[in-house]
């Protein structure tokens, strides 16, 4: 695909303006890239890449045995696929709001680039290929959770985002379950080590999100929806909830090491990491602005990687 691109490019323009041959591949071949890139921007990659880390993180802290390198990889692509279906489902249901929001009025459905009936086609391939590969291929627990995490998100958070503050608060429960389908899918029994790996992502997202909503807060009160954010003026409410997040993730994080899962490189590294985000919000609660949200929501952005290679290197 690139190697004919390429090649086109080298033409002069003018030779791919007269040239009857090479304009239609040209702009057929531009066309399927653009149509792979709205298909691929739908399915929310970031946040699906999220999941997915958090779920390899659940999987190798609860595995005990030998690690089984494919059956890891099915899991962890069934959940991927789950993720990425419920993300296109988002697109789908809010194309609407997406439309009066600045940030996101060029997403491919309100822009009109992509039709609704493919979209939702295609959000329920991707997220029943993933529950049906995560049910079969894995085992019927992962799957649960994994199926629970896309019905709470298209069926709970999603609508409840235009009703109600509590949106970030159920919100987080479908990003975090997907921590559970890869502690269950290594076979591993939920346990209060389970619970701890799960708070950590909850708590985690609370601060995260509430940093990037103060960000587009304008972008949240034309869109209509319901958040926090847009009924605090003043942001100390905002603060004081991203604190108490922050503060409840550090107990959470350090957990593992407490109940003799990780070391004390571990405990060490996230203690640092989950410090470094309680400062970060609290400094947004003394002074709510974009600059301290933004450093905020930089802190959490390393949060995650940083507690995932911790599990890698210290587990016992």
């Amino acid at each position: 695909m690139s190697g004919l691109a390429d090649a086109t490019r080298t033409l002069p323009a003018r030779d791919r303006e007269s040239d009857p041959g090479t304009l239609p591949t040209f702009r057929a071949h531009a066309r399927f890239q653009g149509v792979f890139r709205d298909y691929w921007e739908m399915a929310k990659p970031g946040i699906s890449f999220f999941i997915v880390l958090t779920a390899a993180a659940g999987y190798y802290l609860g595995n005990d045995g030998p690690l089984a390198p494919l059956h890891m990889l099915r899991a962890l692509v069934g959940i991927g696929l789950t993720a990425a279906g419920a993300g296109v489902l988002n697109h789908y249901v809010e194309r609407g709001t997406d439309a009066r929001m600045v940030r996101t009025s060029n997403r491919p459905l309100p822009a009109e680039r992509v039709r609704p009936a493919p979209a939702l086609a295609y959000g329920i391939l991707l997220g029943s290929s993933g529950f049906l590969l995560l049910l079969f291929g894995v085992g019927s627990v992962p799957a649960l959770f994994a199926g629970a995490s896309l019905l709470i998100y298209i069926f709970g958070y999603t609508p409840l985002k235009r009703r109600s503050p509590a949106a970030t608060l159920v919100g987080a429960v479908p990003g975090a379950l997907p921590a559970l389908a890869g502690w269950t899918a290594s076979g591993a029994p939920i346990d209060v080590t389970a619970i701890a790996v799960f708070a950590t992502v909850y708590f985690w997202q609370i601060p995260h999100f509430l940093a990037l909503a103060w960000i587009c807060k304008e972008d949240y009160r034309r869109g209509e929806f319901k958040m926090l954010v847009v009924a605090d003026a003043t942001g100390r409410r905002t603060g004081r909830h991203a604190s108490t997040f922050a503060a409840a993730l550090m107990l959470a994080s350090i957990s593992p090491f407490l109940l003799g899962r990780v070391g004390t490189v571990y405990f060490g590294g996230v203690l640092l990491l989950s410090a470094v985000m309680v400062a970060a919000s609290i400094a947004f609660l003394s002074e709510p602005t974009r600059r301290t949200a933004r450093r905020l929501f930089l802190s959490s952005l390393v949060f995650v990687p940083g507690w995932m290679l911790l599990v890698l290197l210290d587990k016992r």
